[in-house]
């Protein structure tokens, strides 16, 4: 924002307290941070031209209500910085992951996984839902002109198995 003073920007949670320490420890205004829920977001019909979501989608239970509004109040591009479970787990486990998902198995599986609950719960990421980022390719490719996936992390960036080396990726959808 100091460098470009002209940006408007708008960061939401629904978390109080997590909207305090981004304006104390980011130096973000406080007037520039709304509490909102991700599944309604308070913006009218393309307002940004670019929205961005970091490490947020693997902690709600229907990403893809987040990932509409999203595309929504978007006018030009879309980012999702977020996980991808096919990277995750040893290289047997991700493969066998991936043919959960594609042979439409994969809820199920990660029921009995977690015991019913549908979730998991960590001390550094709280509770956190099965997902990746191309979960949301579907939505996207919908509504989307042109959409650029870039592994972020892993050992391998870029190989013909990069859905399998990196556990996060950064998804660039271009509505325009």
């Amino acid at each position: 924002m100091d460098n470009h003073p002209g940006l408007f920007i708008k960061g939401t949670d629904i978390s109080k307290e997590l909207l305090r320490i981004a304006a104390g420890k980011n130096k973000i205004p406080r007037e520039n941070l709304i509490r909102s829920d991700a599944y309604s977001l308070p913006f009218k019909d393309n307002s940004f031209d670019a929205v961005v979501e970091l490490g947020v989608l693997h902690h709600v239970k229907n990403p893809s209500q987040v990932v509409t509004e999203m595309i929504r109040i978007s006018k030009k591009v879309v980012f999702i910085s977020d996980a991808n479970r096919f990277g995750q787990g040893s290289y047997v486990q991700r493969i066998i992951k991936f043919i959960l998902y594609k042979l439409k198995l994969w809820n199920l599986a990660n029921y009995i996984k977690t015991r019913g609950r549908g979730y998991t719960v960590s001390e550094g990421d709280g509770i956190a839902y099965s997902y990746s980022v191309f979960d949301s390719y579907p939505i996207l490719m919908k509504n989307s002109r042109k959409i650029i996936a870039i592994p972020t992390a892993g050992k391998e960036k870029s190989s013909v198995f990069t859905l399998f080396s990196s556990p996060h990726f950064l998804i660039c959808a271009f509505k325009s």
